[in-house]
This record gives C-alpha cells, structure tokens and sequence, in this order.
C-alpha cells in the first residue's frame, strides 16, 4: 500500500508547492506593478482564473494520460487472457461473483456473466459430480487463507461440458473477515480428455500384453532392460 501512496503523496506535495510559490510571489508582482486598488483587484483576479486554467490542463493532460495507459494495459490483459483461455474472476459480498474479463474458446467472460450473474448460479453450472467437491476446496481455501486450487467440469450455456481449473485467493478484513475472492478460470478440457486418452491407451497395451503368451521386453541402446512383460510371473531377467 505504501509503495502505491508514495506516487501520489510526492505530486500533491509538488501541487502544494507549486501553489505556495505562485501565490506568495504573483501577489508580490501585482503589488509591484500597480498602487491602484482596483487594477490591483482585476489583476489578482486574472492570476487566479489564469493558476485555474494552467491546473485544469495540467490534471486533463494527467487524466488522459493515466487512462490511455490503462486502456493499453486492459489490452494486453485480455489479449493475454484469450491466448491462455483464462476468464477473471473476482467475488465479494456486495456484487457477488464477477467474471471480470477474458474469455475460453466457446465463450466469452461477459456471456458468462449474463449466463451466471451471481455465485449461486456459477455453483448451479458445475456438474452435481464435482459440486461438494469443489464447495469443499472452497470452504477449505477460505479457512485456511490458502490458495484455491480445484479442477471442476462446468455447464457452459451452449449445454457443453468443460474442465475448469480455479486458482486464487481470498482476502481478509483487519478483522479477519472475508472480505472478496480474486482469481482465474482456465479452461483445460484439452488436456483433461488427453490425460483420460492416456489412461485408457495405457490400460489396453497393459490387457493386450496380459494376454500375450511371449516374453516381451524393451531395451535401451546399451542393451539393459527398460521394461518386460513375462506369462509367467515366476519368470525375470
């Protein structure tokens, strides 16, 4: 936090500088310029409407360049998000579940968000399989202050299935309060299906060789044994 404040501390103490220096010496200047009580009056007036003007550009020009930064970041931020096929999530009690930006490769964060607009309806989408196990991993994330880190399969609106991994944290009033829930969604079907691929191709060379009457063994290049299969389990090399 203070590292965030600093920044800001440093430009108001530069304004109240800068506002010091002109009002002590602009008065002095008008004071030498004329005796007169009127003109002394417009030309005080002048200074002040000309210090006004001079601030507002200075805070537009601020402000312009502040957002324009910030729409660039955006813009990488979701760029980043659509590449990864992550969706931002952000949770707190008084908006409730958020899906912020991003989007996964058959739908993006804002239909989410019109498809789930609150908390209740996200736990609805996840698959009655994996629901008491992903409100568990929530539960404990949050007792714990540790980090979430769930894998469930999700009804997406199209009434298609995805694996979704849910990493993040909550944060804490000074109170210990829960106080919101940040993290991400990566959609990771792909490689959910070709770990289940894996399996089930591991499994049927594992029966074929089972049933396989031969001795069957693989070696490597100097000729030591990686791995053997052999009828007989009696039987080594």
């Amino acid at each position: 936090m203070g590292s965030v404040c600093r920044p800001a501390l440093r430009i108001a103490a530069l304004y109240a500088s800068a506002a010091a220096v002109w009002i002590l010496f602009s008065d002095r200047v008008v004071a030498a310029l004329t005796s007169n009580v009127h003109m002394a009056m417009n030309l005080s007036v002048a200074k002040g409407w000309l210090f006004v003007g001079v601030t507002a550009w200075l805070l537009y020009r601020e402000r312009s360049r502040t957002e324009a930064a910030r729409r660039h970041l955006d813009e990488r931020l979701e760029v980043a998000l659509e590449s990864g096929h992550v969706v931002l999530l952000e949770w707190t009690w008084a908006t409730d579940l958020v899906m912020r930006a991003g989007r996964w490769p058959t739908v993006t964060a804002a239909e989410l968000r019109a498809a789930w607009p609150g908390l209740d309806a996200f736990r609805e989408a996840i698959v009655p399989e994996d629901r008491e196990r992903a409100q568990n991993a929530l539960r404990d994330a949050e007792n714990s202050h540790g980090l979430l880190a769930s894998r469930v399969r999700l009804r997406l609106p199209d009434a298609s299935v995805a694996w979704i991994e849910l990493r993040g944290r909550f944060t804490y009033t000074a109170q210990g309060r829960t106080e919101r829930f940040l993290g991400v969604a990566v959609e990771v079907t792909g490689r959910e299906e070709a770990i289940v691929a894996l399996r089930a191709s591991e499994a049927r060379l594992g029966a074929m060789l089972h049933a396989l009457p031969d001795i069957v063994f693989r070696l490597d290049r100097d000729g030591r044994v990686l791995d053997c299969h052999a009828p007989d389990q009696q039987l080594s090399i």
